[in-house]
């Protein structure tokens, strides 16, 4: 529909999009007979774009964690090393073992989440997402400190 109320010359397609065109004629589709024109030139709306530089740069970030997170499950091994009956500390119980081994790729998926949630919807809304990506930073560093105090508690 137009500024003024009227379809001018607008016609609605059997698919339902509002096409201009140049020539007309008619068609059925079961009962129904709908105007139409042949295309000259449709308005389609503008595909969705994702900002596949900044989600590449998460991506490659994510796997440098997922490398550092190896190297941290490697390292909390020995730290349960001097595990006995005389040394009752935190890391050499099951909840200090499960905390060395799940806090850091707990920390790494927060990570992820903070820098892409929050980027794509400032992208969607015109804005720069790469201002997210040490948002992202804090959890992990975070989970890999919280990491680091079990190990030597």
């Amino acid at each position: 529909m137009g500024p003024d109320g009227s379809y001018g010359d607008f016609r609605r397609t059997a698919t339902g999009r509002a096409d201009r065109g140049t020539s007309g004629g008619t068609m059925s589709v079961g009962d129904q007979h709908y105007g139409y024109r042949h295309q000259a030139y449709t308005v389609a709306p503008a595909p969705e774009r994702w900002p596949a530089a900044y989600l590449t740069v998460v991506g490659l970030l994510a796997g440098l964690g997922a490398l550092a997170d190896t190297l941290v499950l490697y390292l909390s091994i020995f730290a349960t090393d001097n595990c006995s009956a005389e040394n009752p500390a935190f890391r050499c119980t099951t909840s200090g073992i499960l905390t060395m081994l799940g806090l850091p790729w707990c920390g790494l998926v927060l990570a992820v989440a903070a820098s892409v949630v929050p980027g794509l919807i400032v992208y969607r809304g015109g804005g720069s997402p790469w201002w997210f990506l040490p948002l992202g930073a804090v959890p992990y560093l975070a989970s890999l400190a919280g990491t680091w105090l079990v190990m030597t508690s």
